[in-house]
């Protein structure tokens, strides 16, 4: 099991990326709204929610997207190791608040 699956178990949530069968599988826009997610997680960084912006916008067909169910989270999140703990606190905290 990966760090990423262990992760979200830990945190009773299913990660749609995760029955995709590469290592980081790539989505279509048209995929994701298929599989129409509860919430959305983006890693935060310099301009990132800017740079989600027109993203963001295509999925508002997502009751996520329109709910307010959109979170940007520590880049930590994009490295599988000690310090991934404090992405899944804060993707706790999220998640608690919705």
């Amino acid at each position: 099991m990966t760090t990423e699956k262990c992760g979200f178990t830990i945190l009773g949530i299913d990660n749609i990326a995760a029955a995709g069968k590469a290592r980081y599988p790539k989505y279509s826009l048209e995929e994701i709204i298929r599989l129409e997610p509860d919430a959305l997680f983006f890693g935060s960084g310099r301009g990132m929610e800017e740079r989600s912006k027109p993203l963001l916008e295509r999925l508002l067909t997502l009751d996520a997207a329109r709910s307010g169910r959109v979170f940007f989270v520590g880049e930590a999140i994009y490295r599988l190791g000690p310090r991934i703990t404090s992405s899944l606190e804060e993707m706790t905290v999220c998640l608690d608040t919705r």
